[in-house]
């Protein structure tokens, strides 16, 4: 799978067409995003129920964390997974002009080697944070079908399509 899952000019993650001269200005967030698989090969969505939107799991990494670190905090944390197989995908840019914030994305794929209960944030279950798990192309069918409701929603509606259908395009490659 290629390294860059989308590039910093892309219109799909710098909708205002911000330049680099005043993107490079913004504050910069790191995070992780994974598609985790479990043993009948279905995905984990989280559905932010509040906000009638899915995501795919991850979260920001915390000082002196490596971005697996990372993966593997959120994912036991949002989804309640112990993972392994942990594979490399690519790296994601978005430039964010409302919030003047460049996030890079360090995007992975893993397997559940074992699922318990999320541990959320008390954020995260006000926002009414819940797991599903679906088939890539029921995920890639549920984001395209729900249309946000905000700046954020949009975002990661682009961004977690991209994903899985960079993972979906190498995965029928490889058979």
């Amino acid at each position: 799978m290629e390294d860059v899952l989308m590039s910093e000019d892309a219109a799909e993650i710098n909708p205002e067409r911000i330049s680099r001269e005043v993107y490079t200005s913004f504050n910069q967030r790191y995070t992780v995003r994974a598609i985790v698989k479990n043993t009948r090969d279905d995905i984990a969505l989280i559905h932010i129920t509040k906000e009638g939107r899915y995501k795919l799991p991850g979260g920001g990494i915390e000082s002196g964390e490596s971005p697996v670190e990372a993966l593997i905090r959120e994912c036991k944390e949002e989804i309640g997974a112990h993972i392994s197989g942990i594979t490399f995908l690519g790296h994601i840019c978005e430039i964010k002009g409302h919030k003047k914030v460049v996030q890079y994305s360090h995007c992975y794929s893993a397997t559940a080697s074992a699922i318990g209960n999320p541990i959320l944030e008390p954020e995260e279950e006000s926002r009414g944070f819940t797991v599903e798990w679906m088939s890539i192309i029921a995920a890639i069918d549920t984001l395209e079908k729900i249309e946000p409701r905000n700046e954020e929603g949009t975002y990661v509606r682009k961004r977690d399509l991209k994903i899985l259908n960079m993972a979906l395009d190498s995965s029928v490659k490889s058979v």
